[in-house]
């Protein structure tokens, strides 16, 4: 994944008991709501990756927000759940594409 492409901004960082919680939001450069879902992949193996290098043990939360509404697609101690995503438009909508783009993501790190 080309990182150059997007806009990362740190929007929070706490202490929640004895770790630490740090908050991302990923937009694109070009502010197209193009971000699919297969870039989650990407950026969450290349997160685990880092913090592997590191030797630091975290855990990762996404969410998402598509043009109708924020989804979680992936809780802390949870895989990346695409299926739950589609599911939700089944049978709701006939032509899905525009609902499985994201103007942004909100990535959360536990450390």
């Amino acid at each position: 994944m080309d990182m150059k492409k997007y806009n990362i901004k740190k929007l929070d960082t706490s202490n929640v008991g004895k770790v630490k919680r740090v908050t991302y939001q990923f937009t694109r450069k070009d502010n197209k709501p193009n971000i699919d879902i297969d870039v989650l992949d990407d950026i969450i193996n290349g997160l685990e990756k880092q913090a592997e290098k590191k030797g630091e043990n975290i855990k990762i939360m996404v969410r998402a927000l598509n043009c109708q509404r924020w989804f979680t697609l992936k809780g802390f101690d949870e895989t990346l759940n695409v299926q739950d995503f589609d599911d939700y438009y089944k049978g709701k909508v006939q032509k899905t594409e525009k609902f499985e783009k994201f103007s942004q993501l909100q990535v959360t790190i536990l450390k």
